[in-house]
């Protein structure tokens, strides 16, 4: 899922780039862009984790959780901060 979302935005709601989507590309990892979410070089710090699971009540609502280094269990929930501005 994490994958088709960044596919879905870069190439059809924000529509700046023409990649396919391709399995054996994706798991290459042979496309160009930033892993918007905590832990990436784009959001370095995993202690913003806590802040938004609280706001979300995620562990209430989903089961998922967050270890004393904020890891996510189980490891393959998918997260990531996406912000979009109309103007």
């Amino acid at each position: 899922m994490a994958e088709y979302l960044r596919f879905a935005l870069r190439t059809k709601i924000w529509g700046y780039s023409k990649e396919t989507f391709e399995n054996d590309l994706l798991i290459r990892e042979e496309y160009v862009g930033i892993r918007p979410a905590p832990g990436y070089p784009s959001c370095p710090k995993h202690t913003e984790k806590q802040i938004i699971w609280d706001l979300l009540e995620v562990e209430q609502r989903f089961g998922m959780k967050l270890t004393e280094s904020y890891a996510i269990c189980p490891a393959a929930s998918v997260r990531g901060w996406y912000f979009l501005s109309f103007s």
